[in-house]
């Protein structure tokens, strides 16, 4: 996972487990300091540390911190609902757009050449991002996955469902 905002703090690093005591397990991207760091962990133990002003790219971690306080935050928040790959993707998202004005609930955002180049994955990340976008209130990520999956796998999904339709189908015929 590599970022073009080279002055973010992200460091990625994996809670240890019993099957590795490797202190090569752990990876640090971009380590300039420049703000708080917000503790995000995936569902499977890896802890993303973000910049606190990257991390409320997303509404509901914006919310949280508005909430409780900058200051309630020195403890991992777990996310168990995303996993590591598609949270690293996430972060290396908003830490692209730190700069960007945040979007207008009426404004549609524009993508960018670089937003395309992203988002040329699989359709089980899509899938993934999508859902993490929407369970972190990310707007313009939430809107370019919206856009990305009916335009480049929507012929895909409409095959796989005929498909297996018709095999229920084939399938009834020969009782």
């Amino acid at each position: 996972m590599e970022s073009n905002a080279g002055d973010s703090a992200v460091r990625v690093k994996k809670e240890p487990d019993d099957t590795s005591s490797n202190e090569d397990d752990n990876h640090v991207f971009n380590t300039v300091d420049i703000g708080p760091i917000l503790h995000l962990q995936s569902s499977d133990k890896v802890v993303f540390d973000v910049e606190l002003a990257i991390a409320k790219r997303s509404m509901m971690i914006k919310a949280m911190i508005e909430t409780l306080g900058e200051d309630n935050f020195d403890e991992v928040l777990p996310l168990p609902q995303i996993k590591s790959d598609i949270l690293g993707k996430v972060i290396e998202f908003i830490t692209h757009h730190k700069n960007d004005p945040m979007p207008n609930g009426n404004e549609k955002p524009e993508m960018t050449e670089w937003d395309e180049k992203f988002l040329k994955v699989d359709l089980d990340t899509l899938v993934g991002l999508m859902n993490a976008a929407n369970f972190l209130d990310i707007k313009d990520l939430l809107e370019f996955v919206g856009e990305v999956i009916p335009r480049d796998h929507m012929g895909h999904l409409i095959g796989g469902y005929y498909q297996k339709r018709s095999r229920k189908s084939k399938s009834r015929l020969r009782r």
